[in-house]
């Protein structure tokens, strides 16, 4: 048996999951009369090189884009200012402008290493945050890099019983939320990017629909290349609020599966879509983890897509796929929703049994 190739072949699997299940995905991966022969570092390890790759993986999902001459720009330059204002994300920069954006100041610093919180938007689908990790010697360490060693790494650490790493966790009340996180790669070329964490929709209902419009988030940090752990408390307010929430009760069917479109928000800054497909466990993943989605208007203008994730439900029978677009710039009086598959040559085959046609509530006359 070898844990290396084991590790490579999960990669699919564990990319869009939790390292928990990720971790399962693995291990289900060995024969069973070799499990016992496994030391328990080892298969802590598996969970450790898992956790490494899902930051980079969900990172890899939700990054933005700028132009190269722009991140040649800023990569000459210290973080300066308001982060948001530097994203590629259409939404993130439009809070900006309107002064939807909270400030605050939580820092922490140890050995030389300073975390700090300086920017928060919460608007129900998502929190994002200006991260910063400073160093007293003034050396510039992106912080994707600090947080995701590459498959490379993380399997060298295997193989040297290195079951220390670097990760985050959000805690509200004492519980820990059970979320995505992504960072922005567009500029994360500095110590500073901006982290936006989503409700994981395997844990069934949306984490952020039990917080209240304003609570302390604390966002604890590992940070073994130093081997210190710092915790940041700081507020977070609800300053962009929803425009539009559908949870339409209409079915889909295709072939032996259904689709519902369980949610469909959308804010100023964000707007998402949580689809739902049910039958048999083979077909549904086969077709979920290869779904696309336009989402137009009425006036056929489209929203663009900023990120996506795919994960099996509560049951083995369901699967979900959560996709992230910009949001329309004036409400819509219809959504349309377009699923697709891409074949070979990029052409996009479309799904006409899996449309939906949303009428937008006080919006239809």
């Amino acid at each position: 048996m070898n844990l290396e190739n084991l590790i490579r072949e999960a990669k699919p699997d564990y990319i869009r999951g939790d390292k928990e299940q990720a971790a399962l995905s693995v291990l289900a991966r060995i024969p069973q009369q070799s499990t016992r022969h496994i030391r328990r570092s080892k298969v802590r390890l598996v969970a450790v090189i898992i956790a490494s790759a899902l930051m980079i993986g969900v990172g890899v999902l939700t990054s933005g884009y700028v132009s190269p001459t722009m991140a040649t720009a800023l990569n000459r330059l210290p973080f300066v200012g308001n982060l948001f204002e530097q994203s590629g994300d259409n939404g993130l920069r439009n809070a900006s402008k309107q002064g939807l954006i909270s400030s605050v100041n939580a820092s922490q610093t140890k050995k030389g290493i300073t975390f700090s919180i300086s920017e928060v938007m919460y608007d129900t689908t998502r929190i994002s945050m200006v991260l910063t990790r400073g160093t007293s010697d003034g050396k510039v360490v992106p912080i994707d890099k600090w947080l995701g060693p590459t498959t490379e790494e993380t399997i060298q650490r295997w193989k040297q019983d290195q079951i220390d790493y670097n990760h985050l966790e959000f805690w509200v009340n004492g519980e820990r939320l059970h979320v995505n996180t992504g960072m922005f790669s567009d500029i994360s070329q500095h110590n500073a990017t901006i982290m936006t964490i989503r409700p994981d929709p395997t844990q069934g209902e949306n984490t952020f629909s039990s917080l209240p419009d304003e609570f302390q988030l604390q966002l604890r940090i590992r940070d073994a290349t130093i081997d210190a752990d710092f915790v940041l408390d700081f507020p977070v307010k609800k300053t962009v609020h929803v425009q539009l929430d559908i949870r339409p009760s209409e079915v889909k069917r295709y072939e032996d599966m259904r689709m519902e479109v369980t949610h469909l928000v959308m804010t100023n800054a964000s707007m998402l879509l949580d689809v739902t497909l049910t039958g048999s466990p083979e077909r549904i993943e086969e077709l979920g983890n290869t779904l696309k989605y336009d989402i137009t208007n009425e006036k056929g203008e489209e929203s663009l897509l900023r990120g996506a994730s795919s994960s099996w439900g509560l049951g083995n029978n369901t699967y979900k796929n959560v996709v992230e677009m910009t949001p329309f710039a004036a409400l819509p009086k219809l959504v349309v929703i377009k699923p697709y598959v891409v074949k070979e040559g990029m052409e996009k085959v479309y799904i006409p049994e899996l449309e939906f046609v949303l009428e937008v509530p006080g919006k239809g006359e």
